[in-house]
């Protein structure tokens, strides 16, 4: 089962951005890191939002994620 320290995982390894330096935010709701992401109703067309909070690291970027639980 996926869940959202997963996808900050990736984040990171793609980014370099660290894990308790990303928020991600679908809608109005922050997405909590040990929740599956089955838990929020999301699926491939849903956008979730990454908030950088890091130093030097401003900005939100959307990213796609697929609902793809293992």
């Amino acid at each position: 089962m996926t869940r959202f320290r997963d996808v900050k995982e990736m984040i990171r390894q793609r980014t370099g951005i660290p894990l308790d330096q990303q928020l991600l935010v679908a809608g109005d709701l922050e997405l909590e890191d040990d929740q599956p992401i089955s838990e929020y109703g999301l699926d491939n067309n849903s956008i979730i939002d990454l908030i950088s909070m890091g130093f030097g690291l401003s900005g939100t970027n959307n990213i796609s994620v697929s609902k793809r639980e293992t």
